[in-house]
């Protein structure tokens, strides 16, 4: 391992605080610059302002987050003025490379989210960050190990950009195939969902509802926001029951559509890869074979989602009922043309299995790559 000098970020950067302009628009204009926002990392910025008290940031600082659960992710090549929850690091080029200085600041994203400080929300430890020591080679090893890196970077970058086609190619099929399910477009039957399915609602009776008598056991126990990180394909949950728990829930089987009635995740819909036992806030759809299949229905729920939220009266936003859900109209396509679909998707599943396994080689691969590169061994 080679021996090299290290320094403190504080002694070759500095570090500007964002700020809350006095208003911005939503386009820009001569005099008007992005209003960089965590949502904007990706590169599409929403917001411009020209408030000459905001404090600007150039392509060449590291963004870092400063406030909330994200607190740590960096970003850099952004120009304009820096949002009131980022923090800018402006690098000493004289003694850094400024590219250098964002991959070591993005490998330690763990380091900054699990120190942060606030107990109700929490923020990015300045002087944690400050004080981290970097590895400081010369400016052009520094360009060498930016290069190995930034290859490394855009196969995963392309890996993602892969991933998001392939995420859009079912919504394709079913399109294709079917047409537009809001609109019906191709004037396909129209049924009531509980003329099809069997729907019921989940159940957990105990109050509080984390009281921790009813958990702990052997038995897989879901909320709605399993339902909102599943990806469609439920085979995760955060929670467990135990037989005291069990006894005041409602299990439903492998394969039955779950679909969540009550808050932000109103009509968030996944198919069970298991059994498990659901809250009352999730209500189960079992789809009759002899009419459907259950990824049928499930895109066509899931496409519904934004058209619910839309017409539900604000009573029905806080929680909506059986009634409701059972009356939802479904366009019906022929259960052999389904069956194709159906078909189509496994294999978009498969392919997606694939990917999944090559990204995560990738990350190691990079993660290691990272590693390697401060502590002079790349």
């Amino acid at each position: 391992m080679r021996v090299v000098r290290l320094a403190r970020l504080r002694e070759i950067a500095i570090v500007l605080k964002g700020k809350k302009p006095s208003m911005t628009i939503d386009a820009p204009t001569d005099d008007a610059l992005p209003y960089i926002l965590i949502e904007a990392f990706g590169g599409k910025y929403k917001a411009f302002t020209k408030d000459p008290a905001c404090v600007r940031c150039y392509r060449d600082d590291t963004i870092v987050v400063a406030d909330g659960a994200n607190s740590g992710l960096a970003s850099i090549n952004h120009n304009g003025f820096l949002g009131s929850t980022l923090v800018a690091v402006r690098p000493d080029q004289s003694k850094v490379n400024a590219l250098y200085m964002f991959f070591f600041i993005r490998a330690n994203f763990k380091t900054f989210n699990t120190r942060t400080r606030g107990a109700a929300v929490p923020h990015l430890d300045i002087e944690l960050l400050l004080d981290l020591e970097l590895p400081l080679p010369s400016l052009a090893e520094q360009e060498r190990i930016v290069r190995i890196l930034e290859e490394a970077d855009a196969l995963l970058r392309l890996r993602a950009n892969s991933d998001k086609r392939l995420t859009q190619t079912v919504p394709a099929i079913f399109f294709e195939s079917f047409g537009d399910p809001t609109s019906n477009s191709r004037g396909l039957p129209i049924v009531k969902l509980g003329d099809i399915a069997r729907i019921e609602r989940g159940k957990f009776t105990p109050r509080p509802r984390n009281d921790p008598a009813y958990f702990g056991g052997p038995y897989p126990f879901i909320q709605t926001g399993d339902i909102s990180s599943s990806g469609g394909l439920l085979s995760n949950w955060q929670q467990t029951l135990n037989e005291r728990g069990i006894a005041v829930s409602k299990q439903f089987p492998t394969g039955t559509i779950v679909f969540a009635i009550v808050g932000a995740t109103i009509g968030q819909t996944a198919i069970l890869q298991v059994p498990v036992y659901c809250t009352d806030s999730i209500v189960g759809i079992q789809v009759d074979p002899k009419h459907a299949y259950t990824e049928y229905v499930e895109f066509v729920l899931r496409s519904r989602r934004r058209l619910l939220l839309a017409q539900a009266p604000d009573a029905a936003r806080a929680n909506l009922n059986l009634v409701i859900i059972r009356d939802l109209l479904i366009p019906l396509a022929s259960v052999d043309a389904q069956r194709d679909f159906v078909k189509r998707c496994a294999e978009i599943r498969h392919l997606e299995t694939v990917q999944a396994a090559s990204r995560q080689r990738l990350d190691d691969l990079f993660q290691s790559l990272l590693q390697q590169a401060f502590q002079g061994e790349l």
